[in-house]
């Protein structure tokens, strides 16, 4: 009966270590950017901010 519950609780370790493992991963951090000049322009100078800092950019642009 032990090995049993030997067994049961290495599982269930093995479980919540990998559920902890992905609730706690964190998420890179995001900001919104609302830009008013052509995309063409501005997106690689938001992508250099992204690469350079690790910070995801969220671009939102003029509709013009």
């Amino acid at each position: 009966m032990s090995k049993w519950l030997a067994l049961a609780l290495a599982v269930l370790f093995i479980v919540a270590f990998t559920v902890w493992r992905i609730v706690s991963t964190p998420q890179a951090p995001i900001v919104v950017v609302y830009v008013s000049h052509d995309q063409v322009f501005s997106e690689p100078i938001l992508k250099d901010f992204e690469n350079d800092t690790g910070i995801k950019v969220r671009a939102i642009y003029d509709t013009e």
